[in-house]
């Protein structure tokens, strides 16, 4: 399977004129059978893995070097409909992340996965 890209950006014009990025959605389908999507607000990215039948215990989420990677295991209560789910690893590169207040929940098949942006300060240094 080929991976599509698809990217919507809502731009608002302020008062400053500069254009700021409301919001961000990307949707992919992968080589491996898994379809997620990223969602990119101001604060946060939010991704959505779809992954029928698969439990908690059989699904691991990690944050290491600007990537989101997402394994499954084998299990013995897999059917045939949900079989393409077991066994892939899935990596999203992202950067600027909070990586202590990353969250993740599974419901009904969609494993939720909320990773916020780092705060940017900005800092007016004076010259001497």
């Amino acid at each position: 399977m080929a991976k599509l890209n698809l990217s919507i950006y809502l731009i608002k014009e302020e008062i400053t004129e500069e254009p700021v990025i409301i919001e961000k959605k990307v949707i992919i389908n992968t080589d491996n059978n898994l379809e997620y999507e990223v969602e990119e607000e101001k604060d946060k990215y939010i991704m959505n893995i779809i992954l029928p039948g698969l439990k908690k215990s059989e699904i691991e989420v990690d944050y290491e070097y600007n990537k989101i990677i997402i394994t499954t295991s084998d299990s013995e209560t897999k059917s045939k409909i949900t079989e393409k789910y077991y066994n892939n690893t899935l990596e999203y590169n992202i950067e600027n992340v909070d990586e202590d207040g990353i969250d993740a929940s599974l419901k009904s098949g969609i494993l939720t996965i909320i990773i916020p942006k780092k705060t940017v300060s900005k800092k007016k240094i004076t010259i001497k």
